[in-house]
C-alpha cells in the first residue's frame, strides 16, 4: 500500500524484490543468437536493473500523476487568476487614460468655440465699421 512523504508529498511503499532470473534470461538470449559473454551481461544489468526497487506500482503512478494534475492544475489557476488581475489593472488605466484625453478634447473643443465666437464678433464689428465708413463717405460725395 502507498503512504504519501510528508516533505515531497510523493509516493512510496514497502517493495517487494522483483525476482528475475538471470540464467533463464541468458539461455533465452543464446538461443535467440546473442554470444554468451553478451547474454549473460545484459542478463546480469536486467536483474540489477530488476532488483534496484525503482520500480512503481500502477496505483503507485496512478497516484502520483493524480498529485501532479492537481498540481498543475492549481498553478494555472492561479496563473490564469494573476492574469485576470493585470488584464482588469490595464483596463481600469487605459479606461482612465481615454477619460483624460476625453475631457482634454472637450476642454480644447470649448475653447476653439469660445475662439470661434470671438472672432466671428470682430468680424461683425469689422463689418459694420466698414459699412458706417461706407455710409459716411457715400453722404459726404457730391
Amino acid at each position: 500500500m502507498a503512504r504519501l512523504d510528508a516533505v515531497g508529498g510523493r509516493a512510496h511503499s514497502a517493495r517487494m524484490a522483483v525476482s528475475f532470473d538471470t540464467l533463464s534470461a541468458a539461455e533465452a538470449m543464446e538461443s535467440a543468437g546473442v554470444e554468451s559473454r553478451q547474454a549473460r551481461a545484459i542478463a546480469a544489468q536486467l536483474h540489477v536493473a530488476a532488483s534496484t526497487g525503482d520500480a512503481v506500482t500502477r496505483p503507485e503512478l496512478e497516484a502520483s500523476l493524480a498529485s501532479l494534475k492537481t498540481e498543475l492544475l492549481d498553478r494555472i489557476s492561479e496563473s490564469e487568476r494573476g492574469l485576470i488581475e493585470r488584464i482588469s489593472e490595464s483596463e481600469r488605466g487605459l479606461i482612465e487614460r481615454i477619460s483624460e484625453s476625453e475631457r482634454g478634447l472637450v476642454d480644447r473643443i470649448a475653447d476653439s468655440e469660445r475662439r470661434t465666437a470671438a472672432l466671428l464678433w470682430r468680424l461683425f464689428g469689422g463689418m459694420v465699421a466698414v459699412a458706417g465708413v461706407a455710409v459716411a463717405v457715400l453722404r459726404y460725395l457730391p
